[in-house]
């Protein structure tokens, strides 16, 4: 009951717990190191989790976005990278939305040379609107990629500066400069700003309403 090698947070790829996992809590970390394979807090003793990956209980961190900053750290802050790994792990529909404080105003996650997690279940992702909301991948990577099976709703942001012929973190396919879809993608009240490579690219269900 893990996820597939992927991007949780830390220098490396982990495999991370899901919700209903054995081993949630089964561990005990007498003795052992505080931090898991990521560098992210791991509990001393018993109660902890069995694996590379301390998920707290699959429900932490949040996945409400407070920084625009595209990092994957244990800072206390979420980043947009963060929160789709979280919700990665996670059973059923999630939904990622924006800090209202912290997205007050016009803001830009500039993306730091690799495509954001991809995404592998049911997940909405709310932002706050496509004058406020920039996602920017600088012409280094796609921004987007959503796994076969996967359902996924975006809204509210526009998208730019993706390349999908420049991403190697991804799946290998260079196409969807700015979405790669494998799954079913619905895109509403969004923009994509297209800069010379395939905007989108998705074999399966996408809708743009």
């Amino acid at each position: 009951m893990l996820t597939p090698l992927q991007d949780n947070g830390g220098p490396t790829f982990t495999m991370a717990l899901v919700s209903g996992s054995p081993a949630i809590g089964a561990g005990d970390n007498t003795g052992g190191p505080n931090t898991d394979q990521r560098g992210f807090s791991r509990v001393v003793g018993a109660g902890g989790e069995i694996g590379a990956v301390e998920s707290l209980g699959v429900e932490s961190p949040s996945l409400v976005v407070t920084t625009d900053a595209d990092e994957s750290d244990n800072d206390g802050l979420i980043s947009l990278r963060e929160a789709i790994s979280s919700a990665n792990r996670r059973a059923g529909h999630q939904i990622i939305t924006f800090d209202t404080g912290a997205f007050s105003g016009a803001a830009t996650i500039a993306l730091s040379g690799s495509e954001l997690p991809v995404i592998t279940g049911d997940l909405e992702i709310d932002g706050t609107g496509v004058l406020n909301l920039f996602i920017d991948a600088g012409n280094q990577s796609r921004i987007f990629e959503i796994a076969s099976g996967a359902t996924v709703s975006i809204s509210g942001m526009t998208l730019q500066g993706g390349d999908g012929y420049a991403d190697s973190s991804g799946s290998g396919d260079n196409s969807g400069g700015a979405i790669l879809n494998h799954g079913t993608l619905t895109l509403t009240d969004s923009t994509i700003t297209v800069t010379g490579r395939v905007a989108m690219r998705g074999p399966s269900p996408t809708t743009r309403p």
